[in-house]
């Protein structure tokens, strides 16, 4: 019998972690997030949210949290709308910043971490930078200022980060709303969602490296 290869391991070792994440969820989570919506009841004033979202993951604070808080006290349909909404205000100067006199110690920040600017090859900056947003593996953050670093246009930098980051936190956003009312029915097909999107990324990023290493 054949050993499995590294690739079907790698995927088996993901499944399993998300298995592993629902049971702990299902069994300790519900404190949290009840701790969560707590603290971001309706007395929060929505500004303050609404601020700390412009402001934190643009200096490397996990929006996935964010996406949480929204669902949590938006729903979420509001959620994602606003989600959607602050994209843009964190690719914008995310660009900028990236271009300006911080563009050189931001780019020796990500080499220290161990991440190489990409190199975009000549009349494939929508395909490159349409992979780079979806292939998993980088922070939302790292992922906004190493495109911008790369040289690709604007237009396309902005279109397709806020699309790729849009749609890939629509499951997050609802997994908090579901999470608020602890629906642990909605709490799993969310959760069985986010892994499904995130195994098809893990296998669209295999598909392209190894027609790229058959060339």
């Amino acid at each position: 019998m054949p050993w499995p290869t590294k690739h079907t391991l790698k995927i088996a070792c993901f499944l399993l972690g998300g298995c592993i994440a629902v049971v702990i969820a299902i069994s300790y989570g519900k404190e949290a997030f009840q701790m969560i919506a707590s603290i971001i009841n309706t007395n929060t004033h929505p500004a303050l949210l609404l601020i700390l979202y412009a402001i934190l993951p643009i200096v490397g604070f996990p929006i996935s949290f964010f996406l949480i808080v929204f669902g949590i006290k938006f729903g979420a349909v509001q959620g994602n709308v606003l989600m959607f909404a602050g994209l843009p205000l964190h690719l914008l100067v995310s660009y900028l910043l990236a271009r300006s006199v911080l563009g050189p110690w931001i780019q020796k920040f990500t080499e220290k971490w161990g991440f190489t600017v990409p190199q975009i090859p000549p009349g494939k900056g929508f395909s490159f930078s349409f992979l780079f947003m979806l292939f998993p593996g980088l922070p939302y953050t790292l992922k906004n200022y190493m495109l911008a670093l790369s040289g690709v246009s604007f237009p396309i930098y902005f279109f397709l980060g806020w699309l790729i980051n849009g749609l890939m936190g629509i499951p997050i956003v609802a997994l908090g709303d579901a999470a608020k009312d602890w629906n642990l029915v909605l709490i799993a097909l969310f959760t069985a969602l986010f892994l499904i999107i995130a195994l098809g990324r893990i296998w669209i990023k295999k598909r392209f490296q190894s027609r790229r290493n058959r060339r």
